[in-house]
């Protein structure tokens, strides 16, 4: 699993994405991002500029695993970047309850 500030929204043409895909085909990755409805990880307040460039990319195998992703807009703005979560169904994990 990965996750960061890419800079870049996964668009076909997009030149980090371009860069980026072979990287993430070569390990079969996914992007988790069609998990997701929220249309921006980034909004520069001065200029209304909207975009989607933080993405957690994992193995196929643990996307099929997702419960939950999404962007958390809580309201509180500690920065221009919104946090982005997910929740994977980890089999034969145990928790402390």
């Amino acid at each position: 699993m990965i996750l960061r500030d890419y800079n870049f929204e996964c668009n076909q043409g997009v030149a980090g994405y371009e860069l980026f895909k072979p990287f993430a085909d070569e390990y079969s990755l996914c992007d988790c991002d069609i998990f997701n409805k929220q249309i921006y990880t980034y909004y520069q307040e001065g200029s209304g500029k909207l975009s989607y460039i933080d993405h957690i990319f994992m193995s196929k195998e643990l996307c099929q695993r997702v419960i939950n992703h999404g962007v958390v807009d809580s309201g509180i703005k500690l920065s221009d970047h919104l946090p982005i979560s997910c929740t994977v169904a980890v089999p034969g994990l145990v928790t402390g309850d």
